[in-house]
C-alpha cells in the first residue's frame, strides 16, 4: 500500500509540476489507452495533500475537439482546495476507480499514457508524463510542456492535448 500511495501522490506532487498549495493552481489528469480517455479533478486537502475527485469523465482520443475541450473545463471547474484530510484512502481510492470501471491502480494506469493539465493565471499547462515504475513514480516532461490561455479555441486545447500524449511514455 505505501507504494501504491507514492505512486499515486507523486502524479500530483512536485515531481512534474508546480506544488498544489497556491489556491490559483487546478489540476486534472487525462490517461488513454487504446484510443479511449479518462480525467479526473483534484481535490487539495487542507494539509496540501492532493486527492482523486469527480468529476472523473471518459471520452474517445478521437471524438470532436468542441467535447474534448469541454470536458477539460468541466474537469478544471470541479477541483477544489481546503478540503478536510481523507481519513480511508483506500476508501477514496475504490471511489476513483469505480468512476473508470477499472478493479485497481494497476488496471487504470497500466499501459496507458498520462497528461498532467495545470490551470494556473488563465494559463493551460499541457504536461506529458512517463511512469518511472513502482518506486519511481510518475515525473513530466517539463520540457515538453505546451502552454495556451484558458479561452483557447477547442481546436487548440484538443490539439494540445493530443500532443501531450504523444510525448508522454
Amino acid at each position: 500500500m505505501h507504494r501504491l500511495l507514492r505512486q499515486i501522490v507523486s502524479v500530483f506532487t512536485g515531481r512534474y509540476g508546480r506544488r498544489p498549495t497556491a489556491k490559483s493552481i487546478k489540476r486534472i489528469v487525462a490517461y488513454m489507452r487504446d484510443g479511449s480517455c479518462h480525467i479526473h479533478s483534484t481535490h487539495v486537502t487542507k494539509s496540501g495533500i492532493p486527492v482523486f475527485a469527480r468529476p472523473c469523465v471518459e471520452f474517445r482520443f478521437d471524438d470532436p475537439d468542441e467535447r474534448i475541450a469541454s470536458v477539460i473545463h468541466e474537469c478544471i471547474s470541479g477541483c477544489r482546495d481546503g478540503l478536510p484530510d481523507v481519513k480511508d484512502f483506500k476508501g477514496h481510492l475504490r471511489e476513483m476507480l469505480s468512476c473508470f470501471n477499472a478493479k485497481s491502480w494497476r488496471d487504470l494506469v497500466f499501459r496507458r499514457t498520462s497528461v498532467g493539465i495545470d490551470q494556473c493565471e488563465g494559463v493551460l499547462i499541457f504536461t506529458p508524463l512517463t511512469n518511472e515504475g513502482a518506486k519511481g513514480g510518475y515525473a513530466g516532461k517539463r520540457e515538453l510542456e505546451r502552454r495556451l490561455p484558458i479561452d483557447s479555441t477547442p481546436e487548440a486545447i484538443a490539439e494540445a492535448l493530443r500532443s501531450a500524449f504523444a510525448d508522454s511514455d
